[in-house]
């Protein structure tokens, strides 16, 4: 597993104001990959999907970096737009059965030149082949068989040949025919 978090600056245009709290953007990732010879390549992009609100208090257009986001549908005191940002990831191929992309959360900000400043921690899953090791084959098991009938005859045989007599002071013998 890999984290890292993802900025990006998002300019409106300047009639719409500046950024006020209680913005929201949300991110999801859409993504494939691609295996090759020494790597997997995640493609995609990250889907940027904002409800935005705007003082609507004409700003001094300025000239910053970041992402212009020209299109933007406007209901009541809320705007909402969409964008798509690519992106690729290039992971080695060693043994890696899955790959899986997605964010954790995403949070709006406001800088000093007014400009929303968007943040959204990412989460790279990857899961590794399971490499089990060799297994040496099983040798032939012989089947072995205990017989109860020859274990019963020989102690009959032996109960028949025991015989108990009583001698004179009340004592026991045991005489065995068999000696």
């Amino acid at each position: 597993m890999q984290n890292w978090q993802m900025q990006e600056v998002l300019c409106f245009p300047a009639h719409f104001g500046t950024v006020q709290p209680g913005s929201k953007i949300k991110v999801e990732p859409n993504w494939h990959s691609e295996k090759n010879e020494d790597s997997i390549v995640v493609k995609g992009v990250y889907v940027l999907k904002g409800n935005m609100q705007f003082d609507f208090k004409e700003r001094e257009a300025s000239a910053h970096e970041g992402t212009f986001i020209e299109h933007v549908d406007i209901e009541k005191d809320e705007a909402y737009f969409e964008y798509a940002m690519p992106f690729s990831i290039d992971l080695p191929n060693d043994d890696i059965e899955n790959v899986a992309v997605n964010v954790l959360k995403s949070t709006v900000d406001v800088n000093e030149a007014g400009q929303c400043v968007c943040r959204w921690d990412v989460r790279c899953d990857i899961e590794k082949k399971t490499i089990l090791p060799e297994v040496e084959p099983v040798q032939e098991v012989k089947k072995v068989e205990v017989v109860k009938e020859e274990v019963k005859e020989e102690v009959k045989e032996v109960a028949e040949a025991i015989l108990l007599r009583t001698n004179s002071q009340g004592v026991s013998l045991i005489l065995s025919s068999k000696a």
